[in-house]
C-alpha cells in the first residue's frame, strides 16, 4: 500500500463525509419527492374519477334532452298539421279562392263580398 500523508488522509476522510452527507440529503429529497408524487397521483386519480362521473352525468343529461326535444318536435309537428287542417277547413268554409288565400298569406286585406 502506498504511503499517504495525514493531511491527505484527513482530506479524503472529509471528502467522504461530505459525499455521504450529500448522498443522505439526496436520499431524503428523493423520498420527499416520492411522497409528493404519491400525493399528486392520488389527487389526479380522484380528479379523473370526478371528471368521469361528471362526463357520465352530462352524457345521460344530453340523452334526456335529446329525447325531450324529439318529443316536443313531434308535438309541434302535430300542432302544425292540426293548424294547417283547421286553416284549410276555415278557408273552405269562408269560400276564399286560391288567389284570395295567397293575398291573406301575404298579409294584405281581402275585400269582403
Amino acid at each position: 500500500m502506498p504511503w499517504m500523508s495525514r493531511r491527505s488522509v484527513a482530506e479524503t476522510a472529509a471528502a467522504m463525509t461530505r459525499l455521504r452527507d450529500q448522498v443522505a440529503d439526496l436520499k431524503q429529497q428523493l423520498a420527499e419527492q416520492g411522497r409528493a408524487a404519491g400525493r399528486l397521483a392520488r389527487r389526479t386519480a380522484a380528479a379523473e374519477g370526478a371528471v368521469a362521473g361528471a362526463s357520465a352525468a352530462l352524457t345521460a343529461g344530453r340523452r334526456e334532452v335529446l329525447a325531450e326535444n324529439a318529443r316536443l318536435r313531434a308535438l309541434v309537428d302535430q300542432l302544425r298539421t292540426a293548424n294547417r287542417g283547421l286553416t284549410s277547413q276555415l278557408e273552405n268554409a269562408l269560400g276564399y279562392t286560391a288567389e284570395e288565400i295567397a293575398l291573406l298569406d301575404a298579409g294584405t286585406e281581402v275585400s269582403t263580398r
